[in-house]
């Protein structure tokens, strides 16, 4: 589950019936992310009556699902063995990557990163087998323009390259069609893309919503201070540790679609449709290499420090776009094959054996031979840093307010608290109190316990997920019993003559 942004946006939605970025709305860390798949996944669980984790994780996976649906969209039953090598392929899939960041992964969360490369996928694919070029083809385009820029701030940037190679096959290889449909084909997926840009732009601007992302300190003045060796310590550190990171995992994807690349040109491909196809996987390859410099130039200039020596997240971001290049080689590969022409080899056999070498076989037994131990192991992890039931059954949602305690944490589970206590306001202070324990500890604030008392004033309940000796010692004296501290515990905020108690609740 993503606590933080897909799972956390749905939850509210679906509380609130509005989007995640209103007054009351808990989603107060990402609000001006654009709601494309959590709109999805809000009117699959409205149809349900009732939120339930397990139909969240339906409707995002269900979304995803129907993107692949198009590779099997001209197989029959009449050539069954064909239909079954594809099945295998399609199955497969989600467990190979040459590095441990996997669709499989993703299937265990409502992240949006693997419907978003797919989505890119398709989008790119959607043109690239178009045979007219009807008023119909072209809405079909632009609306997938327009729903790729709504699923991510990053989907802006995937639109406007599909928009670049559609322009490129209109000029290149498109002159015997008239000038001005040619114009039209040029034109209209662009402003469908900016269109959705602007709208959503405009609402957060009439919703007064900020923006997570600070990006003002990208400027050409910062980029050539870093550049001419006057930046920060840390981007010189962050830009090491990205360099000798992408000559690993990303440099491999790039390897790989190369080789598929010319592997779909000169066997799977028609000889008619080679000059496109080599435009469309080399324009594939050149906005991998820009993605991957627009992510290394967001570390150095808008993530933490912290964040950004630590590349967060990067193999969900490198993830995104390995699912749109290997996407789309699927989508084209079966497309071309499914359309009459006899290729010699057979490319399904081909194709799957070409899998296997990337095949990660520990997920795939996991899936299918494990898959009680793998659920156990994700109840075990989702309890440790999870409020237990019988804590937040005790608190009323909608007019408790709880401050919750995580000695030693990186934030992990305040954030899970957030998303279990939605739609109860979350706690804005410091959730691990204290000296810091060590060097990196960027997240225990040292405060006293007279400045904590007050913290607590806006309060009615505390929650200690984890505590730890230092706390007692610190902040023992504010509590009716200071013997009670302990892990997963609930306690009242009881307020009198001025003075502050916590008393331990029993559930």
């Amino acid at each position: 589950m993503s606590f933080a942004t897909g799972g956390l946006f749905t939850k509210n939605m679906y509380a609130l019936d509005q989007l995640y970025n209103v007054p009351g709305s808990t989603a107060t860390v990402h609000p001006d992310y654009p709601p494309a798949t959590s709109l999805f996944s809000y009117f699959g669980l409205k149809l349900g009556g009732v939120y339930r984790e397990c139909n969240a994780y339906y409707c995002a996976n269900l979304f995803l699902y129907c993107l692949i649906l198009p590779v099997f969209q001209h197989f029959t039953w009449k050539k069954p063995l064909p239909l079954l090598f594809l099945f295998f392929i399609v199955f497969l899939f989600p467990f190979t990557a040459p590095a441990d960041a996997t669709l499989y992964q993703n299937l265990f969360s409502v992240y949006v990163d693997a419907p978003l490369g797919f989505f890119f996928a398709y989008g790119l694919f959607q043109y690239f087998s178009l045979r007219g070029r009807g008023a119909a083809d072209l809405t079909l385009v632009c609306l997938t323009l327009f729903i790729l820029t709504l699923m991510k701030p990053i989907g802006i940037g995937f639109a406007l390259l599909i928009c670049l190679l559609i322009a490129a096959d209109v000029l290149l290889f498109q002159r015997q069609q008239p000038r001005r449909q040619r114009v039209l084909w040029v034109a209209a997926p662009v402003l469908s893309a900016l269109a959705a840009k602007v709208s959503w732009g405009l609402y957060l601007k009439l919703t007064n919503t900020g923006g997570a992302w600070d990006t003002s300190r990208i400027t050409p003045a910062a980029l050539w201070a870093f550049l001419r060796g006057q930046g920060e310590e840390y981007q010189y550190e962050t830009f090491h540790n990205f360099a000798g990171y992408f000559r690993g995992i990303p440099l491999q994807y790039l390897f790989y679609f190369a080789a598929a690349a010319l592997c779909f040109l000169f066997f799977l491909c028609k000889p008619a449709y080679r000059r496109r196809a080599a435009l469309f996987f080399g324009g594939l390859g050149f906005g991998y290499v820009v993605y991957s410099a627009a992510l290394l130039v967001l570390y150095l200039f808008t993530f933490s420090s912290y964040e950004a020596v630590r590349l967060a997240s990067i193999d969900r971001y490198i993830g995104t776009y390995y699912y749109g290049m290997f996407g789309f080689f699927l989508y084209a590969a079966a497309d071309h094959f499914a359309s009459g022409y006899t290729f010699r080899p057979d490319p399904c056999p081909v194709l799957l054996v070409c899998m296997l070498p990337f095949l990660r076989q520990d997920h795939l037994a996991d899936f299918l031979l494990h898959p009680d131990v793998s659920a156990a192991e994700t109840i075990a992890y989702r309890e440790s840093v999870a409020i237990p039931q019988r804590i937040v059954d005790a608190l009323d949602l909608q007019n408790d307010r709880v401050y919750v305690i995580a000695q030693q944490d990186n934030g992990f589970t305040n954030v899970v608290a957030r998303y279990q206590l939605t739609p109860m306001q979350p706690s804005d202070g410091p959730y691990s109190l204290g000296v810091p324990y060590d060097e990196e500890d960027a997240w225990t604030v040292t405060i006293s316990a007279e400045e904590w008392a007050s913290l607590l004033q806006d309060y009615t309940h505390l929650y200690i997920a984890h505590t730890d000796e230092q706390f007692a010692a610190l902040y023992g004296s504010l509590f009716a019993d200071p013997a009670s501290l302990k892990d997963q515990t609930l306690y009242r905020i009881e307020k009198q003559n001025g003075s502050l108690y916590l008393v331990q609740q029993q559930l």
